[in-house]
């Protein structure tokens, strides 16, 4: 994944319609691994955020690259 995660994106991971993405959804970084660390409003209702950690985050894994003969962690 080389751009940034979109709203429809983070939304069919957590499992959560865009509309509320777009609502509660803060900041996004770019991690040194490669990975997109997006951040939620504090505020954001308890029943949305249950894929979130506790700090009300989601990472984002690029997918492995096929070619990558290393073995997962």
């Amino acid at each position: 994944m080389d751009g940034i995660p979109t709203n429809p994106e983070v939304a069919a991971i957590l499992g959560i319609d865009e509309a509320s993405v777009e609502e509660f959804r803060q900041e996004t970084h770019r991690l040194k691994d490669g990975a997109w660390l997006v951040q939620f409003a504090y505020w954001m209702p308890q029943e949305l955020r249950q894929g979130l950690t506790g700090s009300f985050t989601l990472t984002v894994t690029p997918p492995r690259d096929p070619l990558d003969r290393r073995e997962s962690e």
